[in-house]
This record gives C-alpha cells, sequence and structure tokens, in this order.
C-alpha cells in the first residue's frame, strides 16, 4: 500500500485522487512519517460501510441468541456482582498501595495491519503520484472488461 506525506499530497493531490478511481488503489497519508489516514475508493468505502454494519448485525444476533439460550441477569445481580468486583480492587489498591492501571488495548489484533506496512511505512514502489501511474506490471487498466466477456 503506498503512502505520501501531507505536503506531496498538497502538490499531486489530482493525480493521487485520479489513482484511487481509476484503479481502486489505497493511499495512506502519513505526517512526519506517522499514518494518519487513508484514501480509499467510493467503492472500497461503501463496501466498509456494508462490513460494519453487517458486523454489527451479526454480534447484535448472537446477543440475542445468547439471552434466548441463557435468559437475563437481574439488575440488583448484576449491580451486586459489579460491587463486589469493584470492592475488591478497592481493597487490592488499599493493601499494596498501588492503584491499577487499564492497559491500553491493542488495536493490532482486532485490525491486523501488514507487517511490512507496519514496519517502514514508505512509499510503495513503482508508486509515481507525479505521472499518475504505476510503474510496475501490476498496473490495472482502466478498461471495463465487455459483458460478453469478450476484447
Amino acid at each position: 500500500m503506498p503512502a505520501i506525506s501531507i505536503g506531496e499530497l498538497r502538490q499531486t493531490i489530482s493525480d493521487c485522487l485520479e489513482q484511487v478511481k481509476e484503479h481502486r488503489l489505497r493511499v495512506v497519508v502519513t505526517k512526519h512519517n506517522n499514518p494518519v489516514a487513508a484514501i480509499v475508493s467510493l467503492e472500497d468505502l461503501l463496501l466498509l460501510e456494508r462490513i460494519h454494519k453487517m458486523t454489527d448485525y451479526i454480534i447484535a444476533r448472537a446477543m440475542w441468541e445468547e439471552v434466548k439460550d441463557q435468559g437475563t441477569v437481574p439488575w440488583e445481580e448484576a449491580k451486586a456482582r459489579l460491587d463486589a468486583i469493584m470492592e475488591a480492587k478497592r481493597r487490592q489498591e488499599q493493601q499494596t498501595g498501588v492503584e491499577e492501571v487499564e492497559q491500553t488495548p491493542d488495536f493490532t489484533s482486532v485490525y491486523p495491519i501488514d507487517d511490512a506496512f507496519t514496519a517502514s511505512y514508505v512509499r510503495e514502489p513503482g508508486f509515481a503520484p507525479t505521472t499518475g501511474a504505476r510503474k510496475n506490471s501490476r498496473q490495472v487498466s482502466s478498461k471495463k472488461p465487455h459483458p460478453s466477456g469478450g476484447a
């Protein structure tokens, strides 16, 4: 996945958008060599939105199935369980003198990122935003195939 700095993007925005539109290329925008955003085709965005909605539906369905199978817990019981957990934490903090610090979640397990991309954040070889074309053999033709399957 190619990356481009904000400064370079300002100078080549038209070429970059053309690549994204015509070839469904995904471009990572960096600021001081750190990724801050991505430019994706409208098709990719719509697909991501659909995946997000389907994921929400699947989770809600699984939760509903669990409620149907196991039932619910009365509020008083849930509150008592939470209160017991909080009291145990408070006692532990008093005994040790150390407040438990919540760890930052590791989003890479939820949103896996290609290791090579994570390691380098550099422009993909062959991407030439100033020419609006990819130089390597992975260039995608902008011609749409004929519906009959012929050329």
